[in-house]
Protein backbone atom coordinates (compact mmCIF):
# COMPACT_ATOMS: atom_id res chain seq x y z
CA UNK A 1 0.00 0.00 0.00
CA UNK A 2 2.69 2.24 0.17
CA UNK A 3 3.88 2.40 -3.37
CA UNK A 4 3.07 5.56 -4.95
CA UNK A 5 1.78 4.30 -8.28
CA UNK A 6 -1.15 3.04 -6.81
CA UNK A 7 -4.33 4.29 -4.82
CA UNK A 8 -5.38 7.59 -5.23
CA UNK A 9 -2.35 8.38 -7.31
CA UNK A 10 -4.12 7.01 -10.41
CA UNK A 11 -7.61 8.78 -10.03
CA UNK A 12 -5.88 12.25 -10.14
CA UNK A 13 -5.82 13.97 -13.52
CA UNK A 14 -2.67 16.22 -14.29
CA UNK A 15 -3.77 19.80 -14.62
CA UNK A 16 -4.21 20.61 -18.53
CA UNK A 17 -2.12 23.41 -20.08
CA UNK A 18 -5.41 24.59 -22.15
CA UNK A 19 -6.76 26.36 -19.08
CA UNK A 20 -3.88 28.86 -19.87
CA UNK A 21 -4.32 29.40 -23.22
CA UNK A 22 -8.21 30.19 -22.36
CA UNK A 23 -6.92 32.77 -19.84
CA UNK A 24 -5.00 34.50 -22.36
CA UNK A 25 -7.85 34.37 -25.08
CA UNK A 26 -9.91 35.64 -21.85
CA UNK A 27 -7.55 38.55 -21.75
CA UNK A 28 -7.52 39.63 -25.45
CA UNK A 29 -11.17 39.73 -25.11
CA UNK A 30 -11.29 42.27 -22.45
CA UNK A 31 -8.41 43.98 -23.99
CA UNK A 32 -10.38 43.99 -27.44
CA UNK A 33 -13.65 45.57 -25.61
CA UNK A 34 -11.64 47.93 -23.39
CA UNK A 35 -10.64 49.39 -27.16
CA UNK A 36 -14.14 49.26 -28.63
CA UNK A 37 -15.46 51.23 -25.31
CA UNK A 38 -12.06 53.94 -25.52
CA UNK A 39 -13.21 54.74 -28.85
CA UNK A 40 -16.66 54.85 -28.85
CA UNK A 41 -16.12 57.44 -25.95
CA UNK A 42 -13.58 59.23 -28.25
CA UNK A 43 -16.18 59.54 -30.97
CA UNK A 44 -18.56 60.57 -28.54
CA UNK A 45 -16.32 63.58 -27.41
CA UNK A 46 -15.36 64.86 -30.97
CA UNK A 47 -19.00 64.19 -31.50
CA UNK A 48 -19.74 67.01 -28.97
CA UNK A 49 -17.50 69.60 -30.67
CA UNK A 50 -19.31 69.05 -33.79
CA UNK A 51 -22.78 69.08 -32.79
CA UNK A 52 -21.49 72.70 -30.71
CA UNK A 53 -20.18 74.19 -34.15
CA UNK A 54 -23.05 73.00 -36.09
CA UNK A 55 -25.65 74.93 -33.55
CA UNK A 56 -24.20 77.98 -33.38
CA UNK A 57 -24.19 77.52 -37.63
CA UNK A 58 -27.69 77.49 -37.42
CA UNK A 59 -28.36 79.70 -34.76
CA UNK A 60 -26.25 82.23 -36.68
CA UNK A 61 -28.75 81.47 -39.67
CA UNK A 62 -31.72 82.00 -37.60
CA UNK A 63 -30.57 85.45 -35.89
CA UNK A 64 -29.38 86.79 -39.64
CA UNK A 65 -32.77 85.37 -40.98
CA UNK A 66 -34.89 87.35 -38.21
CA UNK A 67 -32.85 90.24 -38.74
CA UNK A 68 -31.47 90.07 -35.41
CA UNK A 69 -28.02 90.17 -36.88
CA UNK A 70 -27.12 91.75 -39.70
CA UNK A 71 -24.71 90.50 -42.77
CA UNK A 72 -22.28 92.49 -41.89
CA UNK A 73 -21.47 90.86 -38.02
CA UNK A 74 -23.17 87.67 -39.47
CA UNK A 75 -20.36 87.87 -42.21
CA UNK A 76 -17.70 88.25 -39.41
CA UNK A 77 -18.83 85.43 -37.21
CA UNK A 78 -19.24 82.92 -40.46
CA UNK A 79 -16.05 83.82 -41.11
CA UNK A 80 -15.05 83.07 -37.87
CA UNK A 81 -16.47 79.64 -37.40
CA UNK A 82 -14.91 78.67 -40.69
CA UNK A 83 -11.62 80.00 -39.43
CA UNK A 84 -11.82 78.18 -36.68
CA UNK A 85 -13.22 74.91 -37.61
CA UNK A 86 -10.41 74.23 -40.21
CA UNK A 87 -7.92 75.47 -38.09
CA UNK A 88 -6.39 78.38 -40.38
CA UNK A 89 -4.37 81.37 -38.87
CA UNK A 90 -6.44 83.59 -41.85
CA UNK A 91 -8.75 83.39 -44.31
CA UNK A 92 -7.32 83.60 -47.58
CA UNK A 93 -9.14 83.03 -51.27
CA UNK A 94 -5.76 82.27 -53.11
CA UNK A 95 -4.23 79.43 -50.49
CA UNK A 96 -7.57 77.21 -50.04
CA UNK A 97 -6.93 74.95 -46.62
CA UNK A 98 -5.19 71.33 -47.34
CA UNK A 99 -7.87 69.38 -46.17
CA UNK A 100 -10.00 70.78 -49.13
CA UNK A 101 -10.45 69.06 -51.98
CA UNK A 102 -8.78 70.48 -55.04
CA UNK A 103 -12.63 70.28 -57.05
CA UNK A 104 -13.77 73.12 -54.44
CA UNK A 105 -10.57 75.32 -54.72
CA UNK A 106 -12.63 77.80 -57.10
CA UNK A 107 -15.49 77.80 -55.10
CA UNK A 108 -13.30 78.86 -52.28
CA UNK A 109 -12.11 81.63 -53.86
CA UNK A 110 -15.38 82.82 -54.57
CA UNK A 111 -16.68 82.32 -50.97
CA UNK A 112 -14.03 83.91 -49.63
CA UNK A 113 -13.63 87.11 -51.67
CA UNK A 114 -17.70 87.38 -50.96
CA UNK A 115 -17.46 87.01 -47.06
CA UNK A 116 -14.09 90.14 -47.42
CA UNK A 117 -16.84 92.10 -49.16
CA UNK A 118 -19.40 91.73 -46.25
CA UNK A 119 -17.27 92.27 -44.02
CA UNK A 120 -14.82 95.24 -45.25
CA UNK A 121 -17.19 96.95 -48.19
CA UNK A 122 -19.47 99.67 -46.28
CA UNK A 123 -22.98 98.67 -47.61
CA UNK A 124 -22.22 95.40 -48.74
CA UNK A 125 -24.74 92.72 -49.08
CA UNK A 126 -26.01 90.02 -50.33
CA UNK A 127 -29.48 88.15 -51.72
CA UNK A 128 -30.98 86.02 -49.13
CA UNK A 129 -30.96 83.34 -51.55
CA UNK A 130 -27.06 84.46 -52.35
CA UNK A 131 -26.82 84.73 -48.42
CA UNK A 132 -28.24 80.63 -47.83
CA UNK A 133 -25.95 79.69 -50.26
CA UNK A 134 -23.00 80.85 -48.96
CA UNK A 135 -24.02 79.63 -45.72
CA UNK A 136 -24.82 76.23 -46.68
CA UNK A 137 -21.04 76.01 -49.09
CA UNK A 138 -19.40 76.93 -45.45
CA UNK A 139 -21.68 74.02 -43.66
CA UNK A 140 -20.21 71.58 -46.05
CA UNK A 141 -16.61 72.63 -45.79
CA UNK A 142 -16.73 72.24 -42.17
CA UNK A 143 -18.20 68.69 -42.26
CA UNK A 144 -16.02 67.52 -45.45
CA UNK A 145 -12.53 69.18 -44.25
CA UNK A 146 -13.12 70.48 -40.62
CA UNK A 147 -13.74 69.22 -37.02
CA UNK A 148 -17.69 70.45 -37.41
Amino acid sequence: MNDPTSGLIDIIEPVRPVLVVASYSAWWLVLALAALVLLGLWMRWRGRGVRACRKRLQQLRQACATGRVSQHAAAYRLASELRLGLQLQQLNADLPPPALPVAEHPGWAEAIARLDTLRYQAGAGLEESEWTRLCNQVDIWLKRAGRC
